[in-house]
């Protein structure tokens, strides 16, 4: 297993890792392996906005069909259906 020295952490940054490593009931080490782990696997910004181009996508294909004029008649049919 590789080892890395890392040299000028804040001390507020120290301080948080300690005590998250305390409450987790993990050594500091063990913290900060857990925090770059969960870093790294967060998605990209590209990965993110391919996510978001085909959400934007699939909401203007369902409001493409929500434009559909709805008459009177059938607002009135669905009311009376809803309360019976």
């Amino acid at each position: 297993m590789a080892s890395v020295t890392v040299k000028g952490i804040p001390e507020h940054l120290h301080t948080v890792l300690k005590l998250k490593a305390k409450a987790s009931r993990r050594s500091l080490n063990q913290e900060i392996v857990v925090a770059l782990e969960q870093y790294v696997r967060r998605p990209t910004d590209e990965e993110r906005f391919e996510t978001l181009d085909a959400e934007l996508a699939h909401f203007a294909a369902i409001r493409g069909l929500s434009r559909k004029k709805v008459s009177n008649d059938f607002i009135d049919r669905a009311r009376k259906e809803g309360r019976s």
